[in-house]
């Protein structure tokens, strides 16, 4: 039977929390963060979350009329703390060295999963395709084999150098923020409970 441990990989189940948990969530990470001397230069900053984050918590008290206008502002105020928080994530998984007590005090959860001889292999036959808005993308792959999440990083070249974006739990991923007219390159790596894959091949996309 296996052992169920943590791993010094974050997991990013928050997206799934309801308005009320997700809200406190945040402002847990927030607090452990904030002085935190293993995590100096956030990115995106805590200010930058914080806003959002009391946006979410100002649109969902008034979306408690019933008003539609309102419900979709606080569902938009959702996605947008969301894709912060998954970049916040990012963050963190880079900067805590792998070391378990590192990530927790970051306030962000790390993976429970069985322990596993296999390493995750390494994303195949990654695709740019349009996002849904301008200045967004998406990028998908195929899914690695004993992967629980994927790192995706950005970058203004082919070689780099290259910025960690987000972590994903999926294997499509929407990239906000680009400039339309520029060219994006990506690549993923697969993140699994013996350490994380080789990188996949840079793909590319202009922004539309």
């Amino acid at each position: 039977m296996d052992t169920v441990i943590l791993f010094p990989r974050v997991i990013i189940g928050f997206a799934r929390l309801g308005k009320d948990a997700l809200i406190m969530f945040c402002q847990n990470v927030i607090a452990m963060m904030t002085g935190n001397v293993s995590y100096t230069t956030p990115s995106p900053t805590l200010a930058v979350v914080q806003t959002a984050l009391d946006l979410l918590t100002t649109t969902t008290q008034e979306a408690m009329t019933g008003d539609r206008l309102k419900i979709s502002a606080r569902r938009a105020a959702r996605r947008s703390l969301l894709s912060l928080m998954r970049q916040l994530a990012a963050y963190v998984q880079g900067h805590c060295n792998d070391d378990l007590t590192t990530l927790l005090s970051s306030g962000f959860q790390a993976s429970r999963r069985p322990s596993s001889a296999t390493f995750p292999v390494a994303p195949a036959n990654p695709r740019v395709t349009a996002g849904p808005t301008s200045g967004t993308v998406y990028l998908r792959h195929q899914k690695s084999a004993n992967a629980y999440n994927y790192t995706v990083q950005t970058a203004t070249s082919a070689t780099g150098p290259f910025t960690e974006y987000a972590l994903s739990a999926t294997t499509r991923t929407l990239i906000e923020g680009l400039t339309p007219g520029s060219t994006v390159y990506i690549r993923a790596q697969a993140n699994g409970a013996k350490g994380s894959s080789d990188w996949s091949s840079v793909v590319s996309r202009m922004v539309m």
